[in-house]
Protein backbone atom coordinates (compact mmCIF):
# COMPACT_ATOMS: atom_id res chain seq x y z
CA UNK A 1 0.00 0.00 0.00
CA UNK A 2 1.07 3.45 -0.47
CA UNK A 3 2.53 5.08 2.66
CA UNK A 4 0.06 7.77 2.65
CA UNK A 5 -3.35 6.05 1.61
CA UNK A 6 -6.62 7.66 3.77
CA UNK A 7 -7.35 5.29 6.52
CA UNK A 8 -11.18 5.08 6.25
CA UNK A 9 -12.99 2.88 8.60
CA UNK A 10 -15.61 0.24 7.40
CA UNK A 11 -17.94 -1.54 9.56
CA UNK A 12 -19.27 -4.20 7.51
CA UNK A 13 -22.57 -6.60 8.58
CA UNK A 14 -22.66 -9.32 7.36
CA UNK A 15 -25.04 -8.59 4.04
CA UNK A 16 -23.11 -5.28 4.44
CA UNK A 17 -24.40 -2.98 7.15
CA UNK A 18 -28.20 -2.38 7.33
CA UNK A 19 -29.18 -5.51 5.48
CA UNK A 20 -30.24 -8.31 7.32
CA UNK A 21 -30.89 -9.92 10.89
CA UNK A 22 -29.48 -13.02 12.13
CA UNK A 23 -31.11 -13.41 15.35
CA UNK A 24 -31.89 -16.25 17.68
CA UNK A 25 -35.14 -17.83 18.75
CA UNK A 26 -35.71 -18.58 22.65
CA UNK A 27 -35.55 -21.89 24.32
CA UNK A 28 -38.40 -20.34 26.36
CA UNK A 29 -39.62 -17.02 26.59
CA UNK A 30 -42.87 -14.84 26.18
CA UNK A 31 -44.84 -15.24 23.03
CA UNK A 32 -43.88 -13.40 20.08
CA UNK A 33 -45.78 -11.22 17.82
CA UNK A 34 -46.84 -12.46 14.59
CA UNK A 35 -44.85 -12.07 11.69
CA UNK A 36 -46.37 -10.22 8.16
CA UNK A 37 -47.80 -13.16 6.35
CA UNK A 38 -46.82 -13.66 2.43
CA UNK A 39 -51.06 -12.36 1.77
CA UNK A 40 -50.16 -9.66 4.25
CA UNK A 41 -47.36 -8.40 2.28
CA UNK A 42 -49.87 -8.44 -0.83
CA UNK A 43 -52.60 -6.58 1.19
CA UNK A 44 -49.75 -3.91 2.14
CA UNK A 45 -48.66 -3.70 -1.69
CA UNK A 46 -49.94 -1.50 -4.47
CA UNK A 47 -51.23 -2.70 -7.72
CA UNK A 48 -49.65 -0.60 -10.03
CA UNK A 49 -50.20 -2.03 -13.83
CA UNK A 50 -50.20 -5.34 -15.64
CA UNK A 51 -47.15 -6.92 -17.02
CA UNK A 52 -46.58 -6.32 -20.37
CA UNK A 53 -47.64 -9.48 -21.95
CA UNK A 54 -44.23 -10.23 -23.90
CA UNK A 55 -41.84 -9.72 -20.91
CA UNK A 56 -39.31 -12.32 -20.03
CA UNK A 57 -40.21 -13.62 -16.46
CA UNK A 58 -39.52 -17.08 -15.15
CA UNK A 59 -39.84 -19.39 -12.05
CA UNK A 60 -38.14 -22.28 -10.52
CA UNK A 61 -39.90 -25.38 -9.82
CA UNK A 62 -38.82 -27.92 -7.45
CA UNK A 63 -38.60 -31.36 -8.44
CA UNK A 64 -39.30 -34.67 -6.38
CA UNK A 65 -36.25 -36.16 -5.08
CA UNK A 66 -34.75 -38.44 -2.54
CA UNK A 67 -34.37 -35.46 -0.23
CA UNK A 68 -34.93 -37.85 3.24
CA UNK A 69 -32.29 -39.46 2.20
CA UNK A 70 -29.90 -37.10 1.88
CA UNK A 71 -30.54 -35.76 5.08
CA UNK A 72 -29.98 -39.32 6.09
CA UNK A 73 -26.55 -38.98 4.93
CA UNK A 74 -25.85 -35.97 6.47
CA UNK A 75 -27.66 -37.09 10.03
CA UNK A 76 -25.39 -40.01 9.78
CA UNK A 77 -21.81 -38.50 8.69
CA UNK A 78 -21.63 -40.40 5.32
CA UNK A 79 -21.01 -37.91 3.04
CA UNK A 80 -18.13 -37.61 0.27
CA UNK A 81 -18.12 -41.15 0.00
CA UNK A 82 -19.44 -41.77 -3.61
CA UNK A 83 -19.08 -39.32 -6.24
CA UNK A 84 -20.60 -36.12 -6.98
CA UNK A 85 -22.56 -37.64 -9.91
CA UNK A 86 -23.82 -40.78 -8.08
CA UNK A 87 -25.06 -38.18 -4.97
CA UNK A 88 -26.63 -36.78 -7.93
CA UNK A 89 -28.35 -39.89 -9.91
CA UNK A 90 -29.27 -41.62 -6.27
CA UNK A 91 -31.40 -38.63 -4.51
CA UNK A 92 -31.72 -36.42 -7.23
CA UNK A 93 -34.80 -36.61 -9.60
CA UNK A 94 -35.78 -38.73 -11.67
CA UNK A 95 -35.46 -38.36 -15.71
CA UNK A 96 -39.30 -39.47 -15.69
CA UNK A 97 -39.90 -36.49 -13.55
CA UNK A 98 -37.57 -34.08 -15.59
CA UNK A 99 -39.01 -35.19 -19.02
CA UNK A 100 -42.72 -34.59 -17.24
CA UNK A 101 -41.89 -30.83 -16.14
CA UNK A 102 -40.09 -30.05 -19.31
CA UNK A 103 -42.69 -30.88 -21.62
CA UNK A 104 -45.93 -29.55 -19.94
CA UNK A 105 -43.56 -26.42 -20.09
CA UNK A 106 -43.29 -26.97 -24.30
CA UNK A 107 -46.63 -27.47 -24.43
CA UNK A 108 -47.09 -23.74 -23.03
CA UNK A 109 -44.35 -22.18 -25.67
CA UNK A 110 -42.11 -22.32 -22.19
CA UNK A 111 -38.59 -22.91 -22.23
CA UNK A 112 -36.68 -25.00 -19.81
CA UNK A 113 -34.00 -25.92 -17.69
CA UNK A 114 -32.64 -28.83 -15.51
CA UNK A 115 -30.57 -27.51 -12.58
CA UNK A 116 -27.19 -29.14 -12.14
CA UNK A 117 -27.84 -30.80 -9.28
CA UNK A 118 -31.38 -32.16 -10.56
CA UNK A 119 -33.75 -30.46 -8.04
CA UNK A 120 -35.32 -28.01 -9.91
CA UNK A 121 -36.21 -27.09 -13.03
CA UNK A 122 -35.86 -23.29 -14.34
CA UNK A 123 -38.99 -22.00 -16.93
CA UNK A 124 -39.26 -18.91 -18.48
CA UNK A 125 -41.38 -17.14 -21.21
CA UNK A 126 -43.48 -14.73 -21.92
CA UNK A 127 -45.64 -13.27 -19.23
CA UNK A 128 -48.41 -14.36 -20.97
CA UNK A 129 -47.69 -17.43 -21.93
CA UNK A 130 -46.48 -18.31 -18.27
CA UNK A 131 -49.61 -16.50 -16.78
CA UNK A 132 -51.48 -18.90 -19.04
CA UNK A 133 -49.89 -21.95 -18.02
CA UNK A 134 -50.31 -21.40 -14.49
CA UNK A 135 -53.60 -19.46 -14.58
CA UNK A 136 -52.71 -16.38 -12.92
CA UNK A 137 -52.55 -12.87 -14.00
CA UNK A 138 -49.45 -10.86 -13.51
CA UNK A 139 -48.90 -7.66 -12.23
CA UNK A 140 -46.65 -4.88 -10.94
CA UNK A 141 -46.43 -4.27 -7.71
CA UNK A 142 -45.34 -1.40 -5.36
CA UNK A 143 -44.41 -2.92 -1.99
CA UNK A 144 -44.43 -0.43 1.24
CA UNK A 145 -40.94 -0.52 1.50
CA UNK A 146 -40.73 1.30 -2.02
CA UNK A 147 -39.71 -1.92 -3.68
CA UNK A 148 -41.71 -2.77 -6.80
CA UNK A 149 -42.01 -6.14 -8.06
CA UNK A 150 -44.43 -8.73 -10.19
CA UNK A 151 -46.68 -11.07 -8.64
CA UNK A 152 -49.13 -13.38 -9.50
CA UNK A 153 -52.86 -13.25 -8.49
CA UNK A 154 -53.82 -16.25 -7.16
CA UNK A 155 -50.57 -17.34 -6.00
CA UNK A 156 -48.68 -19.16 -8.39
CA UNK A 157 -49.31 -23.41 -7.35
CA UNK A 158 -47.83 -26.54 -9.12
CA UNK A 159 -50.41 -26.74 -11.97
CA UNK A 160 -52.56 -30.37 -11.21
CA UNK A 161 -51.02 -31.83 -14.45
CA UNK A 162 -48.05 -31.63 -13.45
CA UNK A 163 -48.30 -32.39 -9.49
CA UNK A 164 -46.37 -35.54 -8.14
CA UNK A 165 -43.46 -34.94 -10.51
CA UNK A 166 -43.28 -31.32 -8.95
CA UNK A 167 -43.53 -30.10 -5.31
CA UNK A 168 -43.03 -25.92 -5.49
CA UNK A 169 -42.69 -23.27 -7.89
CA UNK A 170 -40.64 -20.90 -6.63
CA UNK A 171 -41.11 -16.89 -7.90
CA UNK A 172 -43.90 -14.51 -8.71
CA UNK A 173 -44.80 -13.90 -5.15
CA UNK A 174 -45.67 -10.74 -2.95
CA UNK A 175 -42.36 -12.48 -0.44
CA UNK A 176 -40.27 -9.73 0.28
CA UNK A 177 -36.65 -10.82 -0.97
CA UNK A 178 -35.10 -12.58 2.08
CA UNK A 179 -31.75 -10.11 1.88
CA UNK A 180 -31.86 -6.39 1.25
CA UNK A 181 -30.34 -5.42 -2.31
CA UNK A 182 -26.70 -4.01 -2.20
CA UNK A 183 -26.83 -0.44 -1.77
CA UNK A 184 -26.09 0.08 1.86
CA UNK A 185 -23.06 -1.97 1.31
CA UNK A 186 -20.61 -0.58 3.88
CA UNK A 187 -20.82 1.96 7.02
CA UNK A 188 -18.30 4.52 5.43
CA UNK A 189 -17.29 6.78 8.94
CA UNK A 190 -14.74 9.32 9.16
CA UNK A 191 -10.91 9.01 8.58
CA UNK A 192 -9.15 6.70 11.47
CA UNK A 193 -6.73 8.38 13.90
CA UNK A 194 -3.01 7.71 11.95
CA UNK A 195 -0.97 5.09 13.96
CA UNK A 196 1.32 7.06 16.60
CA UNK A 197 4.80 6.55 15.95
CA UNK A 198 6.36 3.09 17.01
CA UNK A 199 2.81 1.54 16.50
CA UNK A 200 1.86 -0.68 14.02
CA UNK A 201 2.28 -0.42 10.42
CA UNK A 202 -0.87 -2.83 9.79
CA UNK A 203 -3.33 -0.88 7.96
CA UNK A 204 -3.53 -1.61 4.03
CA UNK A 205 -0.15 -3.36 4.66
CA UNK A 206 0.49 -6.42 7.12
CA UNK A 207 2.62 -6.80 10.12
CA UNK A 208 3.69 -10.54 9.09
CA UNK A 209 5.39 -12.23 11.50
CA UNK A 210 5.38 -9.49 14.27
CA UNK A 211 4.14 -9.36 17.59
CA UNK A 212 1.75 -6.98 16.78
CA UNK A 213 -0.54 -9.55 14.45
CA UNK A 214 -1.15 -10.99 17.91
CA UNK A 215 -1.49 -7.82 19.93
CA UNK A 216 -3.83 -4.99 18.58
CA UNK A 217 -3.24 -1.66 20.32
CA UNK A 218 -6.96 -0.58 19.99
CA UNK A 219 -8.86 1.25 17.45
CA UNK A 220 -5.93 1.73 13.94
CA UNK A 221 -4.47 -1.41 14.79
CA UNK A 222 -6.47 -4.57 13.52
CA UNK A 223 -5.39 -7.89 13.29
CA UNK A 224 -3.88 -9.40 9.78
CA UNK A 225 -4.46 -12.89 8.23
CA UNK A 226 -1.15 -14.27 10.21
CA UNK A 227 -2.96 -12.98 13.47
CA UNK A 228 -5.95 -14.87 12.67
CA UNK A 229 -3.98 -17.89 11.73
CA UNK A 230 -1.79 -17.57 14.67
CA UNK A 231 -4.97 -17.17 16.65
CA UNK A 232 -6.43 -20.31 15.49
CA UNK A 233 -3.79 -22.51 15.60
CA UNK A 234 -3.47 -22.98 11.77
CA UNK A 235 -0.65 -21.06 10.26
CA UNK A 236 1.49 -24.00 10.38
CA UNK A 237 -0.78 -26.08 8.31
CA UNK A 238 -0.80 -26.23 4.34
CA UNK A 239 2.37 -23.57 3.95
CA UNK A 240 3.98 -25.64 0.91
CA UNK A 241 4.37 -23.90 -2.67
CA UNK A 242 2.43 -26.37 -4.51
CA UNK A 243 -0.91 -28.27 -3.47
CA UNK A 244 -3.79 -29.71 -6.14
CA UNK A 245 -5.99 -27.27 -7.07
CA UNK A 246 -8.98 -27.39 -5.34
CA UNK A 247 -11.65 -24.06 -5.43
CA UNK A 248 -13.63 -22.09 -3.11
CA UNK A 249 -17.20 -19.97 -4.24
CA UNK A 250 -17.89 -17.20 -2.36
CA UNK A 251 -21.52 -15.74 -2.56
CA UNK A 252 -22.07 -11.99 -3.92
CA UNK A 253 -25.25 -10.39 -4.33
CA UNK A 254 -24.94 -7.33 -7.09
CA UNK A 255 -20.99 -6.95 -5.52
CA UNK A 256 -17.73 -7.09 -7.54
CA UNK A 257 -14.14 -6.79 -5.82
CA UNK A 258 -11.61 -4.88 -6.98
CA UNK A 259 -8.89 -6.80 -8.93
CA UNK A 260 -6.14 -4.29 -7.72
CA UNK A 261 -7.32 -4.02 -4.07
CA UNK A 262 -6.98 -8.00 -4.46
CA UNK A 263 -3.73 -7.45 -5.62
CA UNK A 264 -2.20 -5.51 -3.04
CA UNK A 265 -3.50 -7.09 -0.30
CA UNK A 266 -2.41 -10.70 -1.29
CA UNK A 267 0.88 -8.98 -1.81
CA UNK A 268 1.32 -7.17 1.51
CA UNK A 269 -0.35 -9.50 3.89
CA UNK A 270 0.65 -13.36 2.21
CA UNK A 271 2.59 -15.19 4.48
CA UNK A 272 2.42 -18.33 3.02
CA UNK A 273 4.18 -19.46 -0.31
CA UNK A 274 2.74 -18.83 -3.61
CA UNK A 275 -0.54 -17.23 -4.62
CA UNK A 276 -4.03 -17.51 -4.77
CA UNK A 277 -6.19 -17.14 -7.92
CA UNK A 278 -9.29 -14.62 -7.48
CA UNK A 279 -11.38 -14.41 -10.60
CA UNK A 280 -15.55 -12.74 -10.98
CA UNK A 281 -18.34 -14.62 -12.14
CA UNK A 282 -20.91 -12.52 -12.96
CA UNK A 283 -24.21 -14.58 -13.23
CA UNK A 284 -26.91 -13.60 -16.19
CA UNK A 285 -28.75 -10.20 -14.53
CA UNK A 286 -26.78 -9.59 -11.60
CA UNK A 287 -25.94 -5.95 -10.50
CA UNK A 288 -22.30 -5.10 -10.33
CA UNK A 289 -20.80 -2.45 -8.27
CA UNK A 290 -16.87 -2.13 -8.54
CA UNK A 291 -14.67 0.51 -7.31
CA UNK A 292 -17.66 2.02 -5.12
CA UNK A 293 -18.16 2.17 -1.76
CA UNK A 294 -21.21 -0.84 -1.73
CA UNK A 295 -18.56 -3.19 -2.77
CA UNK A 296 -17.21 -4.09 0.80
CA UNK A 297 -18.29 -7.54 1.66
CA UNK A 298 -16.99 -8.82 -1.87
CA UNK A 299 -13.88 -6.72 -1.03
CA UNK A 300 -13.51 -8.44 2.59
CA UNK A 301 -14.41 -12.08 1.45
CA UNK A 302 -12.05 -12.04 -1.41
CA UNK A 303 -9.06 -10.48 0.24
CA UNK A 304 -9.17 -12.32 3.06
CA UNK A 305 -9.90 -15.67 1.50
CA UNK A 306 -6.89 -15.13 -1.27
CA UNK A 307 -4.26 -13.95 1.54
CA UNK A 308 -5.68 -17.61 3.78
CA UNK A 309 -5.72 -19.60 1.05
CA UNK A 310 -2.86 -22.65 0.42
CA UNK A 311 -0.53 -22.09 -3.01
CA UNK A 312 -2.76 -22.99 -5.85
CA UNK A 313 -6.64 -22.41 -4.54
CA UNK A 314 -8.76 -20.51 -6.47
CA UNK A 315 -11.46 -18.15 -5.11
CA UNK A 316 -14.40 -17.82 -7.18
CA UNK A 317 -16.51 -14.65 -5.77
CA UNK A 318 -20.00 -15.68 -7.05
CA UNK A 319 -22.50 -12.35 -7.79
CA UNK A 320 -26.38 -13.69 -8.45
CA UNK A 321 -29.22 -11.81 -9.43
CA UNK A 322 -30.58 -10.85 -6.21
CA UNK A 323 -34.03 -10.60 -8.26
CA UNK A 324 -34.00 -14.02 -9.36
CA UNK A 325 -36.82 -16.24 -7.76
CA UNK A 326 -33.85 -18.38 -6.76
CA UNK A 327 -30.88 -16.95 -6.23
CA UNK A 328 -29.66 -19.11 -3.29
CA UNK A 329 -30.37 -22.77 -5.45
CA UNK A 330 -28.31 -20.19 -8.45
CA UNK A 331 -25.21 -20.01 -6.31
CA UNK A 332 -25.26 -23.23 -5.31
CA UNK A 333 -25.59 -24.27 -9.02
CA UNK A 334 -22.90 -22.18 -10.14
CA UNK A 335 -20.90 -23.42 -7.42
CA UNK A 336 -20.58 -26.66 -8.18
CA UNK A 337 -19.53 -25.67 -11.53
CA UNK A 338 -16.00 -24.77 -10.58
CA UNK A 339 -13.47 -27.43 -10.74
CA UNK A 340 -12.65 -29.16 -7.62
CA UNK A 341 -14.98 -27.45 -5.97
CA UNK A 342 -13.61 -28.01 -1.90
CA UNK A 343 -15.58 -25.18 -0.04
CA UNK A 344 -18.06 -22.89 -0.46
CA UNK A 345 -18.65 -19.81 1.76
CA UNK A 346 -21.68 -17.59 2.24
CA UNK A 347 -21.80 -13.75 4.00
CA UNK A 348 -25.02 -12.73 3.72
CA UNK A 349 -28.25 -13.87 6.04
CA UNK A 350 -31.80 -13.35 6.77
CA UNK A 351 -34.36 -13.65 9.49
CA UNK A 352 -35.45 -17.02 9.47
CA UNK A 353 -38.79 -15.93 10.38
CA UNK A 354 -38.79 -13.30 8.49
CA UNK A 355 -38.43 -14.89 5.52
CA UNK A 356 -41.14 -17.55 6.45
CA UNK A 357 -43.56 -15.17 7.80
CA UNK A 358 -46.87 -16.58 9.15
CA UNK A 359 -47.10 -19.68 7.51
CA UNK A 360 -46.21 -22.78 9.10
CA UNK A 361 -44.09 -23.90 6.06
CA UNK A 362 -41.20 -21.86 4.82
CA UNK A 363 -41.19 -20.31 1.13
CA UNK A 364 -40.34 -22.30 -1.54
CA UNK A 365 -36.89 -20.47 -2.25
CA UNK A 366 -35.99 -21.30 1.36
CA UNK A 367 -36.96 -24.85 0.29
CA UNK A 368 -34.75 -25.07 -2.48
CA UNK A 369 -31.67 -23.31 -0.79
CA UNK A 370 -31.93 -25.81 1.37
CA UNK A 371 -32.13 -28.80 -1.30
CA UNK A 372 -29.39 -27.27 -2.62
CA UNK A 373 -26.77 -27.26 0.47
CA UNK A 374 -27.58 -30.75 1.33
CA UNK A 375 -26.89 -32.03 -1.78
CA UNK A 376 -23.64 -30.12 -1.78
CA UNK A 377 -23.08 -31.68 1.71
CA UNK A 378 -23.72 -34.74 0.90
CA UNK A 379 -21.32 -34.69 -1.70
CA UNK A 380 -18.56 -34.04 0.21
CA UNK A 381 -17.77 -29.80 -0.11
CA UNK A 382 -17.77 -27.83 3.16
CA UNK A 383 -20.52 -25.44 3.97
CA UNK A 384 -19.73 -22.16 5.93
CA UNK A 385 -22.25 -19.45 6.88
CA UNK A 386 -21.88 -16.66 8.96
CA UNK A 387 -24.60 -16.19 11.09
CA UNK A 388 -25.22 -12.64 11.72
CA UNK A 389 -24.56 -9.44 12.98
CA UNK A 390 -27.14 -7.98 15.06
CA UNK A 391 -27.36 -10.49 17.66
CA UNK A 392 -29.59 -13.18 18.49
CA UNK A 393 -33.08 -10.92 19.19
CA UNK A 394 -34.96 -8.44 16.49
CA UNK A 395 -34.46 -4.74 17.37
CA UNK A 396 -36.79 -2.91 19.91
CA UNK A 397 -40.77 -2.45 18.88
CA UNK A 398 -39.51 1.85 18.18
CA UNK A 399 -36.12 0.78 16.15
CA UNK A 400 -35.15 -0.27 12.84
CA UNK A 401 -38.73 -1.73 11.98
CA UNK A 402 -39.63 0.72 9.13
CA UNK A 403 -35.72 1.11 7.64
CA UNK A 404 -34.76 -2.42 8.01
CA UNK A 405 -37.45 -4.69 7.75
CA UNK A 406 -35.44 -7.92 6.92
CA UNK A 407 -34.40 -7.92 10.27
CA UNK A 408 -37.16 -9.81 11.52
CA UNK A 409 -39.99 -8.70 14.12
CA UNK A 410 -38.65 -6.29 16.39
CA UNK A 411 -38.17 -8.34 19.78
CA UNK A 412 -38.88 -11.61 17.83
CA UNK A 413 -36.25 -14.56 17.78
CA UNK A 414 -34.83 -15.81 14.49
CA UNK A 415 -31.72 -17.16 13.46
CA UNK A 416 -30.57 -16.75 9.77
CA UNK A 417 -31.87 -19.43 7.57
CA UNK A 418 -28.97 -19.99 5.22
CA UNK A 419 -26.83 -20.90 8.26
CA UNK A 420 -29.70 -23.00 9.94
CA UNK A 421 -29.48 -25.30 7.32
CA UNK A 422 -28.19 -29.14 8.40
CA UNK A 423 -25.52 -28.60 5.36
CA UNK A 424 -24.14 -25.75 6.75
CA UNK A 425 -21.55 -24.83 9.21
CA UNK A 426 -22.68 -21.54 11.22
CA UNK A 427 -20.02 -19.54 12.30
CA UNK A 428 -20.82 -16.68 15.03
CA UNK A 429 -18.67 -14.08 16.61
CA UNK A 430 -16.40 -13.03 19.12
CA UNK A 431 -14.19 -10.02 20.40
CA UNK A 432 -10.81 -9.91 22.15
CA UNK A 433 -11.47 -7.84 25.38
CA UNK A 434 -8.44 -4.95 25.51
CA UNK A 435 -8.12 -5.53 21.41
CA UNK A 436 -5.61 -8.81 22.42
CA UNK A 437 -6.74 -12.01 22.43
CA UNK A 438 -6.74 -13.62 25.86
CA UNK A 439 -6.97 -17.82 26.07
CA UNK A 440 -10.63 -17.51 25.82
CA UNK A 441 -12.45 -14.73 23.68
CA UNK A 442 -15.71 -13.74 24.98
CA UNK A 443 -19.45 -13.28 22.90
CA UNK A 444 -19.01 -10.51 20.20
CA UNK A 445 -21.66 -7.81 21.62
CA UNK A 446 -21.08 -3.87 21.11
CA UNK A 447 -23.45 -1.41 22.37
CA UNK A 448 -24.82 1.48 19.93
CA UNK A 449 -21.88 3.74 18.77
CA UNK A 450 -19.00 1.54 19.88
CA UNK A 451 -16.26 2.06 18.09
CA UNK A 452 -15.10 4.23 14.62
CA UNK A 453 -18.44 3.56 13.24
CA UNK A 454 -22.15 2.47 14.17
CA UNK A 455 -23.91 -0.36 12.73
CA UNK A 456 -27.05 -0.19 11.42
CA UNK A 457 -29.58 0.21 14.27
CA UNK A 458 -26.83 1.07 16.53
CA UNK A 459 -26.04 -2.38 18.54
CA UNK A 460 -24.06 -5.16 17.27
CA UNK A 461 -23.19 -8.93 17.89
CA UNK A 462 -23.02 -12.33 16.55
CA UNK A 463 -26.11 -14.12 15.63
CA UNK A 464 -27.54 -17.58 17.47
CA UNK A 465 -30.72 -19.45 18.38
CA UNK A 466 -32.74 -21.92 17.61
CA UNK A 467 -34.38 -22.55 14.19
CA UNK A 468 -37.93 -22.90 13.77
CA UNK A 469 -37.74 -24.86 10.71
CA UNK A 470 -34.90 -27.34 10.68
CA UNK A 471 -34.74 -30.55 13.11
CA UNK A 472 -31.91 -30.48 15.25
CA UNK A 473 -29.50 -33.24 13.92
CA UNK A 474 -28.34 -36.48 15.25
CA UNK A 475 -24.45 -34.88 15.73
CA UNK A 476 -26.14 -31.79 17.60
CA UNK A 477 -28.35 -34.15 19.89
CA UNK A 478 -25.48 -34.52 22.88
CA UNK A 479 -24.37 -30.60 22.81
CA UNK A 480 -27.67 -29.41 22.92
CA UNK A 481 -29.07 -31.54 25.62
CA UNK A 482 -29.39 -28.80 27.99
CA UNK A 483 -31.43 -26.79 26.06
CA UNK A 484 -35.01 -27.23 25.30
CA UNK A 485 -36.77 -27.65 22.04
CA UNK A 486 -36.21 -29.90 18.92
CA UNK A 487 -34.85 -27.87 16.26
CA UNK A 488 -31.40 -27.07 14.74
CA UNK A 489 -28.83 -24.82 16.93
CA UNK A 490 -26.94 -22.33 15.47
CA UNK A 491 -23.34 -20.99 15.42
CA UNK A 492 -21.64 -24.37 15.31
CA UNK A 493 -18.85 -22.40 16.36
CA UNK A 494 -17.19 -18.62 16.77
CA UNK A 495 -14.10 -16.85 15.88
CA UNK A 496 -13.23 -12.98 15.60
CA UNK A 497 -15.92 -10.85 14.63
CA UNK A 498 -15.74 -7.57 16.73
CA UNK A 499 -13.03 -5.68 17.90
CA UNK A 500 -10.28 -4.98 17.01
CA UNK A 501 -11.23 -5.20 13.79
CA UNK A 502 -10.07 -7.03 10.22
CA UNK A 503 -7.14 -5.29 8.40
CA UNK A 504 -8.64 -4.73 4.74
CA UNK A 505 -8.00 -2.23 1.98
CA UNK A 506 -11.42 -0.67 0.26
CA UNK A 507 -10.94 0.59 -2.86
CA UNK A 508 -6.98 1.68 -2.38
CA UNK A 509 -8.01 3.01 1.00
CA UNK A 510 -7.30 1.16 4.06
CA UNK A 511 -9.96 0.17 6.19
CA UNK A 512 -11.06 -1.46 9.02
CA UNK A 513 -13.97 -4.24 9.17
CA UNK A 514 -15.94 -5.77 11.79
CA UNK A 515 -19.01 -8.74 11.57
CA UNK A 516 -19.29 -12.59 11.49
CA UNK A 517 -18.93 -11.74 7.49
CA UNK A 518 -15.18 -12.37 7.94
CA UNK A 519 -15.48 -15.79 9.79
CA UNK A 520 -16.90 -18.03 6.48
CA UNK A 521 -13.70 -16.92 4.23
CA UNK A 522 -11.57 -17.47 7.57
CA UNK A 523 -13.20 -20.80 8.52
CA UNK A 524 -13.19 -21.78 4.54
CA UNK A 525 -9.78 -21.09 3.88
CA UNK A 526 -8.71 -22.87 6.89
CA UNK A 527 -10.37 -26.02 5.96
CA UNK A 528 -8.80 -25.71 2.31
CA UNK A 529 -5.09 -25.46 3.92
CA UNK A 530 -6.06 -28.35 5.53
CA UNK A 531 -7.34 -30.05 2.54
CA UNK A 532 -3.95 -29.15 0.76
CA UNK A 533 -2.16 -31.54 2.69
CA UNK A 534 -4.73 -34.37 2.42
CA UNK A 535 -4.87 -34.32 -1.35
CA UNK A 536 -1.29 -34.00 -1.50
CA UNK A 537 -1.19 -37.35 0.87
CA UNK A 538 -3.96 -38.91 -1.24
CA UNK A 539 -6.69 -38.55 0.78
CA UNK A 540 -9.63 -36.81 0.71
CA UNK A 541 -10.85 -33.47 1.33
CA UNK A 542 -12.56 -32.91 4.97
CA UNK A 543 -16.06 -32.77 3.63
CA UNK A 544 -19.12 -31.99 5.46
CA UNK A 545 -17.49 -30.34 8.84
CA UNK A 546 -20.64 -30.70 11.65
CA UNK A 547 -20.33 -34.27 12.62
CA UNK A 548 -16.62 -33.84 12.76
CA UNK A 549 -16.93 -30.55 15.36
CA UNK A 550 -19.47 -31.96 17.38
CA UNK A 551 -17.46 -35.85 17.06
CA UNK A 552 -13.73 -36.29 17.47
CA UNK A 553 -13.11 -32.28 17.39
CA UNK A 554 -15.32 -31.17 19.90
CA UNK A 555 -11.96 -31.62 22.53
CA UNK A 556 -10.30 -29.09 20.42
CA UNK A 557 -12.65 -25.85 21.18
CA UNK A 558 -11.85 -23.67 23.78
CA UNK A 559 -14.82 -22.73 25.85
CA UNK A 560 -15.93 -19.42 26.10
CA UNK A 561 -18.45 -18.39 28.58
CA UNK A 562 -18.26 -14.77 29.16
CA UNK A 563 -20.96 -12.43 27.27
CA UNK A 564 -24.30 -12.68 25.30
CA UNK A 565 -25.47 -11.87 22.02
CA UNK A 566 -28.93 -10.10 23.36
CA UNK A 567 -27.76 -6.46 21.78
CA UNK A 568 -31.26 -4.95 21.97
CA UNK A 569 -31.46 -5.93 25.75
CA UNK A 570 -35.06 -8.53 25.32
CA UNK A 571 -33.33 -10.38 28.16
CA UNK A 572 -34.59 -13.77 26.47
CA UNK A 573 -31.64 -15.51 24.24
CA UNK A 574 -28.59 -15.85 24.51
CA UNK A 575 -26.12 -16.25 27.39
CA UNK A 576 -22.51 -17.82 27.11
CA UNK A 577 -21.87 -20.30 29.55
CA UNK A 578 -20.46 -23.86 30.64
CA UNK A 579 -20.20 -26.09 27.52
CA UNK A 580 -22.53 -25.35 24.17
CA UNK A 581 -24.60 -22.68 24.19
CA UNK A 582 -26.32 -20.39 21.49
CA UNK A 583 -24.03 -17.30 21.61
CA UNK A 584 -21.29 -19.24 21.10
CA UNK A 585 -21.67 -22.74 20.14
CA UNK A 586 -19.35 -24.83 20.87
CA UNK A 587 -16.68 -21.61 21.08
CA UNK A 588 -13.24 -21.05 19.73
CA UNK A 589 -11.44 -23.78 17.82
CA UNK A 590 -7.83 -24.93 17.97
CA UNK A 591 -7.52 -25.69 14.54
CA UNK A 592 -3.98 -26.54 14.41
CA UNK A 593 -5.15 -30.26 16.28
CA UNK A 594 -7.45 -30.67 13.35
CA UNK A 595 -5.57 -32.58 11.16
CA UNK A 596 -4.27 -35.21 13.76
CA UNK A 597 -8.33 -36.13 14.46
CA UNK A 598 -9.56 -36.24 10.84
CA UNK A 599 -10.57 -39.66 9.85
Amino acid sequence: MPARTTQVVAVLAVLAVGLAMAAGIAAAGPASPRMPSVADHARAAKVLRHVDPSRTVSVSVTLRHDHRGVLRRLHRGDTGRISRAQVIRRHGATDADIRAVRRWAAAHGLRSRVGRLRTRVIITGPAARMAAAFGVRLRHHRARTGRTYVAATPPVQVPRQIAGPATGVAGLSHAPPPVRPTGSGTSQGATAPAPQAGGSPVLGGCATGVAMDMTPQGWGFPVTPLGIAQAYGFDGIGNGASYPTQSMAILELGQNYNPSDVAQYQADCRFSPGTTMVTQVNMPGAQTLVGTRENGEAQLDAQWAAALAPAGARVAVINVDYRSPSWMADFMEQAMALPNLTVASISYDASEVQSQGAATTPPEEYVQFQHGVQMVAAMGITVVVASGDQGSMGPPLTACSASYPSYGLPGQASVNWLGASPGSTAVGGTMWPGFIRPASETVWSQPAGFGPTPFACGAAGGGGGQSVVSARPPWQAMAGAGIAGTKRLVPDLSLLAGAPGFATIMNGASSITQGTSAGAPILGAAVMRINAERLAAGRKPVGFLNPLLYGPLAPTFRDITQGDNDVFGNGICCTAGPGFDMASGLGSPDIGKWPALIP
